[in-house]
C-alpha cells in the first residue's frame, strides 16, 4: 500500500521500468506488476484531489506527482489498453 508521495514516486519508477519489457501474463513478475498498478491506482485519488491545504508547496508537490502520473498513464495504456484508464479513474474523453 502506498502511503506517501515518496512511495508513490518509487512505485511509478518501478512500474515504468517494467513496462520496457512487460512480464508474461500469469508469471509471478506479472502478478507483482499488477499489484503495483493497483497500488498506484489506489493512491491516485490523493494526487488528483487537492486536500484542504492552502500550502503552496503541498500544491506544487501534488501538481508534480499528477504530471508524473499523466506521463505514466501514457506509457501504461499501450501495454494494458484503455481499461487502465477506467481502473485508475481517469476521465474519459
Amino acid at each position: 500500500m502506498i502511503q506517501s508521495p515518496e512511495q508513490f514516486d518509487a512505485a511509478l519508477e518501478a512500474a515504468t521500468r517494467q513496462l520496457d519489457a512487460p512480464p508474461p501474463t500469469g508469471s509471478p513478475a506479472h502478478d507483482r506488476l499488477m499489484d503495483l498498478l493497483q497500488a498506484i491506482a489506489a493512491y491516485r485519488p490523493r494526487i488528483r484531489t487537492p486536500e484542504a491545504d492552502p500550502d503552496a508547496a503541498a500544491q506544487a508537490e501534488r501538481d508534480r506527482l499528477a504530471r508524473r502520473l499523466d506521463d505514466f498513464e501514457a506509457q501504461v495504456t499501450p501495454h494494458y489498453g484503455p481499461h487502465w484508464a477506467a481502473m485508475v479513474g481517469a476521465p474519459r474523453e
